[in-house]
């Protein structure tokens, strides 16, 4: 997931710990990868709306 993040936002804008919560949400829920980068996008999607410049753990909504 590190690699998509890498490759999908912006330098220094994904904190380890969102991808570690997100890996951990879908891993206890169903273990499905793109599930979980599903997750990224929106969390993503979210924060950019919200005129973020940096993913935060408040925007992880399960």
């Amino acid at each position: 997931m590190w690699t998509r993040a890498i490759e999908a936002f912006k330098p220094d804008t994904v904190p380890d710990d969102v991808i570690v919560d997100i890996a951990k949400q879908v891993a206890a829920n169903s273990g499905d990868c793109w599930e979980a980068l599903e997750q990224l996008l929106s969390v993503g999607r979210r924060a950019d709306q919200d005129g973020m410049n940096e993913l935060k753990l408040v925007s992880l909504d399960f």
